[in-house]
């Protein structure tokens, strides 16, 4: 009995030395978690801060094409029309690069379109159902059907479930 009760103190010292061991371990891990996430978060943070300047440089060469491009002809509704026309044209180009960043993060920094079919519609996920059923009319039966098997097997919108439908009966 003896024998059994000096096992049972020596394995219990066992596990507590182990145990303070892997406490450690943990501690020492987690601290350098939480130095690497910091470095991360501020080489995150500088990476941010880049991509603003950018877009602020390409919103800026933007508008200065714009005020390049319109030339004072007739009245000022025109010139607005122009103004405004141009300020769209410029904004669908932000977000087909918007889109495309986002897509190129979401693939994991991956080459689009490399080994995998992406969406039927560049940027879907972050389309309303609106915008999505407006541009079921450029797709082709295939893209149509795509559309509607990625909307059954995700968000499941009506509309859009009932557009492609009709689209393809069409």
């Amino acid at each position: 009995m003896e024998r059994f009760d000096t096992r049972l103190r020596k394995s219990r010292q066992a596990i507590g030395r182990e145990s303070q061991a892997l406490l450690q371990k943990t501690r020492e891990a987690s601290t350098a978690f939480g130095r690497e996430t910091q470095r991360a978060t501020r080489r995150f943070g500088r990476f941010v801060d880049s991509e603003v300047r950018s877009w602020r440089q390409f919103i800026r060469r933007g508008a200065l094409e714009l005020v390049e491009d319109v030339t004072v002809v007739g009245r000022p509704r025109e010139l607005e029309l122009r103004l405004w026309r141009a300020a769209d044209l410029a904004l669908v180009q932000l977000e087909d690069q918007v889109r495309s960043r986002v897509q190129a993060l979401e693939a994991g920094g991956r080459a689009l379109g490399r080994g995998t079919q992406g969406p039927p519609i560049e940027g879907y996920e972050s389309l309303s159902a609106k915008a999505i059923v407006a541009r079921l009319a450029k797709l082709t039966p295939e893209g149509c059907r795509a559309v509607y098997e990625l909307e059954s097997r995700t968000k499941k919108r009506a509309t859009v479930l009932k557009a492609a439908e009709q689209r393809l009966a069409a």
